[in-house]
């Protein structure tokens, strides 16, 4: 609901403002596997090295990231069609590649049928279509839907708190290689994207997007994911959602001082 009460009327009608941005997204994605796929490299002989791959590309942009970005840039602006664009590279990466790391090589499970089931995917296909086509929905439907995506952050932040339930903070902070991705995953590796970013666009609304969509926490699908495909080691996913998304709301805004990204974090206070 969040993604289609986006206002149309405000993104600039030009496909190749449109393409310039795919193009950024795509290499912020592409930064984000290698980065994984480097730690995993790095901590190959850990237990949980698959994890640490999976737990940093898998981002939580639909939960965490959808609501920031709604609540700092609202409907009236290009922002929601970037969002559309990394909830749908988000959603393939982590049916794909991500079911295809913990099934170590095989893919029975990441068919095209269980991506395109996924309501978030299938929103932002959605608003990209309807971007291209120049069609806008009608002012009832907007509206309702506009009301809709005002329960998304409420109900965000309960789904979130739910998974807290029962974490032991003294087994959190003992373990030294959870607290290691976690300062890696919410601090070093964010800037580091952000800053490569801006060698290749000045668009500051495509910029801010990027760091909220790869400062979020690890997404909670992975303690699904893992439970489904390797159980034996859902208790460690299930500690990576858990710090990662305790510590969001210190780390997403030091990435911002981090980088001097200009998000106007004043909305949140209207």
């Amino acid at each position: 609901a969040l993604i289609f009460s986006s206002d149309l009327g405000s993104f600039p009608s030009d496909l190749g403002f449109f393409f310039r941005a795919l193009f950024v997204i795509l290499l912020c994605q592409a930064l984000l596997l290698l980065a994984g796929a480097l730690y995993q490299l790095f901590c190959r002989r850990d237990p949980h090295a698959v994890l640490y791959n999976f737990g940093t590309f898998l981002t939580n942009v639909v939960f965490i990231g959808l609501p920031f970005v709604h609540t700092l840039y609202g409907r009236n602006s290009q922002s929601m069609l970037y969002m559309a664009v990394f909830i749908i590279l988000n959603n393939i990466f982590t049916f794909s590649y991500g079911i295809w790391l913990l099934k170590r090589g095989t893919v029975e499970h990441a068919t095209l049928g269980s991506m395109l089931r996924n309501p978030p995917l299938l929103a932002a296909i959605g608003l990209i279509v309807l971007y291209i086509l120049h069609w806008h929905l009608p002012p009832l439907a907007l509206s309702s839907l506009k009301m809709l995506g005002q329960l998304a952050p409420p109900l965000s932040m309960m789904l979130i708190g739910a998974s807290l339930v029962g974490t032991r903070v003294d087994e959190l902070l003992s373990d030294r290689a959870l607290l290691v991705f976690t300062v890696l995953k919410m601090l070093f590796i964010p800037a580091a994207i952000v800053i490569t970013l801006r060698l290749f666009t000045d668009d500051v609304n495509l910029l801010g997007v990027s760091m909220i969509c790869i400062a979020t926490p690890t997404g909670v699908m992975l303690p699904m994911l893992t439970t489904l495909h390797r159980p034996m080691l859902s208790l460690m996913s299930n500690r990576m959602v858990t710090i990662t998304t305790a510590v969001a709301i210190l780390t997403i805004p030091l990435v911002n001082l981090t980088v001097s990204m200009p998000l106007p974090f004043g909305a949140v206070c209207q």
